[in-house]
């Protein structure tokens, strides 16, 4: 795809990279980068909130005699609400604007966080934490990867 001809000329011959930088693709880039961050630090401390602060993690979550933990009435409509968000948004957002979709884009990042917080009572911190630090050095590494390759 980046080699993509629309029949223009080509100054430099086609076998040699490119390697000038793209300010304006930089710039946008950097910008997703940094609202994606944004939306896991707010998922994260949402899931720790509701699995942690004990007023709000007993509207959502529920313990059995059995040590089970699910969710309650709540819980269950935090946890099904980014679908519901989502079909809301397929059909809303046809021609959307920026304000729009970033509404869309933080409810969903709030909700999906607020249904995650039973990983909070079912895991503890250290493999949460393991597995985030896992994930960011995975995606890390592929994003660099992908940023310095064609």
């Amino acid at each position: 795809m980046s080699d993509f001809n629309r029949g223009y000329a080509r100054t430099v011959p086609a076998d040699r990279a490119d390697m000038s930088v793209d300010a304006g693709l930089r710039s946008f880039m950097l910008g997703v980068y940094n609202k994606v961050a944004l939306g896991l630090l707010l998922s994260a401390a949402l899931a720790f909130l509701t699995g942690t602060f004990p007023p709000v993690r007993d509207l959502m979550f529920t313990a059995g005699a059995n040590g089970k933990i699910g969710y309650s009435l709540l819980g269950t409509v935090v946890a099904f609400a980014p679908l519901g968000v989502m079909l809301v948004g397929m059909f809303a957002m046809r021609n959307p604007n920026p304000r729009t979709a970033n509404i869309f884009y933080w409810t969903i990042v709030s909700l999906i966080g607020a249904g995650l917080g039973v990983l909070t009572l079912v895991y503890t911190g250290a493999s949460i934490f393991s597995t985030f630090l896992i994930t960011e050095a995975a995606f890390g590494g592929l994003s660099l990867i992908g940023y310095t390759t064609k």
